[in-house]
């Protein structure tokens, strides 16, 4: 089975699996900005973008409970897996494929 490395996750709540490990750059295409991170309690992250409140963007309902951050996250996001002792982000980890399956 390929490994998953990332998990866009749109405002609809619709959610792409990705296969390949994201470069910045799709970080940021994904997001529609500058990223931010914001860490989830397993370790893995989301990236939201840095200026979306001031945008307006639309709250990202999924991701804020995925991450369980008690803040506002909005526009689209994207979760990736923790990261390594090189600052690599690995592939997501079984306990946020389990979120994403069953939330």
């Amino acid at each position: 089975m390929d490994e998953i490395w990332a998990a866009k996750i749109d405002l609809d709540g619709s959610i792409v699996l990705l296969h390949e490990k994201p470069t910045y750059e799709v970080l940021r295409d994904a997001v529609g900005g500058l990223i931010a991170p914001v860490q989830c309690p397993n370790g893995d992250v989301i990236y939201v973008d840095d200026e979306g409140l001031l945008k307006g963007l639309d709250p990202n309902r999924l991701a804020m409970i995925l991450s369980r951050y008690p803040g506002l996250l909005v526009g689209p996001a994207i979760m990736v897996g923790p990261l390594d002792q090189e600052g690599d982000h690995l592939p997501l980890t079984s306990a946020a494929m389990t979120d994403l399956l069953y939330v």
